[in-house]
């Protein structure tokens, strides 16, 4: 660790210490050059979720390749390596497992935040081949990688330097309990002092349900006592084209790799779209995906990081009094009312749609107050647990022609 901080601290000197800095355009008037395409977007998926790369299971030659891939892609880029020994591989060791992240960094341009940053992140392996079938994880998560990349991309193209820099990690293990970025957790390239958020993207190619389309589902605003973190979402979601609502960590759990960051006190966000009936199955095919949303969801994320690195104030990380509230109330209520409208295309077992219906009354009472009881909180919980169960269940995969 100390000689990736010597080559970091080196390459930030060079960087903060030119002789003037040039004469730096704002965000706003730049960032439309950093523009995110449904077209590329597709060309990082199609590669990562073919079945030349066999589902990516780490130490198989696809997973090789996988990640030759990422690493090249920030080498075009010129994002500095901080991974071993000059390299953007960062190996992974922990629990009997062996693997690798990725990580590349976009150096800030403030000689006073210069030395912060903020970690966008996503997962590139997944689960191999299972009882002779190719699982491509073209969802999970090919689609964040594939908006990572095209972040980076726009950053670098922009012409901008960001008063915090940015670490494009891409951890591997996430599969097999995180392990990828518990590893770098224990072992950061970058302090975790200086971290100032983790931004974290994972199935972000498809909806929850055909009621609730361009859904993206904001994960974690509520460890942040500032509001600084929910306040850009807010700002950013009106113009984004898609419909953004929260959900708690208490609620969601250890979906993510931004867990580990929470585990550390570090403020974070989880972006994730949701899991549909393509989730850990063969069926989660680079076809599947919803592109033209995925570019929407890049751009989205494109701003909100440059919201976050360029902000004066940072977002803090206190553990809120209570695991969920009025967030999962108006949440799980939208998803609800939608699983009661396509309950015929559903497959519903007995007793499940009285379950969905009483449910729903609760959760749409629920809304209506400022704190949900904690008898509530538990309704919260298990309505949770049903409608995920519910909407991961097998049925036909759409496969789209855009």
């Amino acid at each position: 660790m100390r000689t990736k901080m010597l080559a970091f601290g080196g390459a930030l000197a060079a960087l903060l210490f030119l002789p003037s800095w040039p004469s730096w355009p704002s965000w706003e008037d730049e960032k439309e050059k950093g523009e995110i395409t449904h077209s590329e977007l597709r060309e990082h998926v199609a590669f990562l979720a073919s079945d030349e790369l066999q589902g990516r299971a780490p130490g198989s030659e696809g997973w090789k390749k996988a990640g030759s891939y990422v690493a090249s892609k920030f080498r075009e880029l010129g994002l500095f390596p901080l991974g071993d020994d000059g390299t953007y591989f960062q190996e992974v060791g922990i629990l009997g497992r062996r693997g690798r992240n990725i990580l590349g960094l976009l150096p800030g341009k403030s000689s006073a935040r210069g030395d912060e940053v903020v970690i966008l992140s996503s997962h590139y392996d997944h689960l191999g081949v299972r009882n002779g079938q190719v699982m491509n994880g073209a969802d999970d998560d090919a689609s964040g990688v594939a908006v990572m990349l095209e972040v980076a991309e726009a950053f670098v193209r922009s012409g901008l330097r960001h008063d915090r820099g940015i670490l494009f990690a891409c951890f591997d293990l996430e599969e097999t309990g995180l392990l990828g970025a518990l590893a770098y957790v224990r072992d950061p390239a970058i302090p975790l002092e200086k971290t100032v958020a983790n931004v974290n993207l994972e199935v972000l190619g498809n909806d929850i349900l055909d009621g609730l389309p361009d859904s993206l589902f904001a994960i974690g605003a509520e460890y942040d006592p500032t509001g600084i973190l929910r306040d850009h979402v807010e700002t950013l979601s009106g113009d984004s084209g898609l419909d953004i609502r929260y959900l708690s960590h208490g609620l969601v759990g250890r979906r993510g790799d931004h867990f580990m960051f929470a585990t550390k006190g570090v403020p974070f966000l989880f972006l994730a779209a949701g899991t549909g009936p393509t989730y850990h199955r063969p069926t989660d095919d680079t076809e599947t995906l919803n592109y033209p949303k995925l570019e929407k969801t890049g751009r989205f994320v494109r701003d909100l990081v440059g919201a976050i690195v360029n902000g004066a104030e940072k977002p803090k990380f206190k553990k809120p009094g209570q695991a969920m509230g009025i967030d999962d109330a108006r949440a799980l209520s939208a998803i609800l009312e939608v699983l009661l409208e396509e309950s015929e295309g559903l497959s519903l077992r007995v007793g499940e749609l009285e379950f969905l219906k009483g449910s729903a009354v609760k959760l749409r009472a629920m809304t209506r107050e400022k704190d949900p009881a904690p008898l509530h909180r538990a309704t919260i919980a298990i309505s949770f647990g049903r409608a995920l169960n519910i909407m991961t269940r097998p049925r036909p995969a759409r496969r789209r022609d855009f």
